[in-house]
């Protein structure tokens, strides 16, 4: 599964635990928060059996929406060495750097998905561990039987579903065993069922109960009758369409936005008799609910005799499947980049408006330019609602205005790599040097100020060459960018000899790689993919094959032209399909 994949189905579990079930969420995350209070105040019981859990997130903020991990912690004849692993080195760093910050260094370990394969391989094989792939919730009776009374004696198989009805996962899928068995089990595992895990929502009241928390009380039910979760509808993922069983004449369909039905913005509203039994549903998402995580919407038949059926769906339109009529484009008053901003939206008929006018919820997907004149404002908010967004900026090569753009989803980089052909690659020309193995300086390329103060790292530079200091007794030449009107020596030239180039997302990361300098830059770079991204590791460059990364920005980049007659739009909907290199 895709990275993105992962964390928007972990964005979707969140905020479904938290808005179906708030108590279990609220109480996760305070047995977190008591099971490390308890690894500062008191030393380990060694006496205790030693259960080994993972858990799999793609943020830190995962772990108050594993329930399965919450459960195992809470419970007092285990002693649990926790691990928590993330799918890239970029997300590990990240998380590391999270858990320093919240003084949770030393008491768990973070690993990234190659590294907790390899610690796993180095477990001895009897090595007790419980694994949760994705979110997952146990029944008490498997926790009881499975782990108190056996003591492990016959853990040999692993959670799958197919176990009696008292000794079951709730929810999700795990693994339980011994070490030496989990990678033969992992490598059979398939995507996590993210729907039917949300759906499993009204059957986790067992889990309240394992946690120590009573339910809240139903709210009144005059009005509605919930269907069981086993009858939720179908939603068809690329499109939103909803095929609804069992809907009489005279009936009336209704689709909402939020739990509360009566409170709630209405999507769609319409009477029966215009559908067949069965007949697939479509519905046209609002732009709010237009983003990288599936999102739930509410169904309700509201019968002739008054009685009002509801249940749950969960619906997601991929970026692929965009439509014009879901799109603004914003201009900026005074921006440079209007008239490509003007060519997008006049080539494929979207709604067009200024970033300074807009009200601060956003309604549609917005595409913008750069990060000035309230254009920062809207990439803020598009953030804030979980949405779609386009960011256009200057192009990786032959830059100009009129001349080539590049266009990004949610990012401000072309992100993961995925797999293009070379054609657009072979049309720019673009020269490649060999790797230089032997240089001596470090090239420091600081971002300017505004876009430090834009992106969250006012104090890089300082920090950068504190780091660099302390790891490496190499010259470090700082290289500032230019100002207008100022003349500096060629990059070529002052990369001339250099061992590596240093900076955090600009476009000469670039252009040092493709001239055979190493680079070393943030996670969020374009040049990621071919450099390293811990400046500890400043004195062992990676010097990788580059032709697959640049196709893949080649394929994120576009003509003036090619903006203007529409062919950029078809292109950014067909990449979202290309595979990940």
């Amino acid at each position: 599964m895709s990275n993105e994949g992962f964390a928007a189905g972990m964005l979707a579990w969140r905020r479904a635990l938290r808005s179906h079930q708030p108590e279990i969420a609220a109480a996760v995350g305070a047995e977190w928060e008591k099971w490390l209070q308890l690894q500062r105040q008191e030393p380990a019981d060694v006496s205790k059996p030693l259960l080994i859990v993972h858990a799999h997130l793609s943020c830190l903020e995962d772990v108050n929406a594993q329930i399965g991990l919450a459960q195992m912690l809470s419970f007092p004849d285990l002693r649990c060495a926790v691990i928590l692993s993330f799918p890239t080195a970029a997300m590990t760093s990240i998380a590391r750097a999270e858990t320093r910050r919240k003084g949770w260094e030393g008491l768990i370990t973070i690993a990234d998905a190659s590294s907790f394969e390899r610690l796993i391989e180095q477990l001895p094989g009897d090595s007790a561990l419980l694994s949760f792939p994705a979110p997952a919730a146990l029944g008490r009776a498997l926790i009881e039987n499975q782990l108190a009374q056996r003591h492990y004696a016959e853990l040999s198989s692993p959670l799958t579903g197919e176990r009696e009805a008292d000794d079951t996962l709730l929810a999700g899928n795990a693994y339980l065993g011994r070490a030496r068995d989990y990678p033969g089990w992992h490598e059979q595992q398939s995507e996590p069922d993210w729907r039917s895990l949300t759906q499993s929502l009204a059957a986790l009241g067992a889990a309240a109960q394992d946690l120590g928390i009573s339910e809240s009380p139903a709210g009144p039910a005059k009005r509605k009758a919930w269907l069981d979760f086993n009858r939720l509808l179908d939603a068809a993922a690329a499109d939103g369409d909803i095929s609804v069983p069992g809907i009489g004449i005279g009936d009336e369909l209704v689709v909402r936005t939020s739990r509360e039905p009566f409170h709630s913005d209405v999507i769609e509203r319409r009477p029966a008799r215009l559908l067949g039994q069965a007949e697939p549903f479509a519905i046209r998402l609002p732009g709010p609910m237009l983003g990288p995580a599936p999102r739930i919407v509410h169904v309700e038949a509201h019968k002739a005799d008054g009685e009002v059926l509801g249940c749950k769906a969960l619906v997601h339109v991929r970026p692929s499947q965009l439509k014009p009529w879901m799109i603004t484009c914003f201009l900026n008053r005074g921006g440079g980049g209007n008239p490509v901003i003007r060519a997008f939206a006049d080539a494929i008929g979207s709604r067009l408006a200024y970033a300074e006018d807009e009200p601060s919820i956003l309604q549609d997907v917005p595409v913008v330019w750069g990060v000035l004149r309230d254009s920062d404002r809207i990439l803020a908010q598009a953030k804030a609602q979980a949405l779609y967004f386009f960011y256009v900026d200057h192009a990786y090569f032959d830059r100009g205005h009129r001349r080539s753009y590049r266009i990004t989803r949610n990012g401000y980089e072309a992100g993961a790599v995925r797999l293009c052909p070379d054609d657009r690659l072979r049309e720019l020309g673009i020269e490649r040097r060999p790797w230089r193995r032997s240089g001596k300086e470090i090239i420091v390329c600081p971002p300017t100020e505004y876009f430090m103060q834009a992106h969250g790292c006012p104090d890089w530079l300082e920090r950068t060459l504190e780091t660099l200091k302390s790891v490496t007794d190499r010259p470090i030449i700082v290289r500032e960018k230019p100002k207008p009107g100022e003349t500096a020596v060629p990059l070529e030239s002052a990369l001339d000899g250099a061992h590596a180039l240093v900076t955090h997302s600009s476009n000469v990361a670039i252009e040092a790689a493709c001239l055979g300098t190493p680079v070393f830059v943030a996670p969020t770079s374009s040049a990621a993919p071919v450099g390293r991204t811990d400046l500890s590791t400043i004195e062992d460059p990676v010097y990788p094959d580059r032709e697959g990364w640049l196709a893949h920005l080649a394929y994120n980049q576009f003509s003036f032209d090619e903006i203007r007659d529409g062919r950029a739009w078809k292109m950014l909907l067909e990449l979202e399909e290309r595979e990940l290199a």
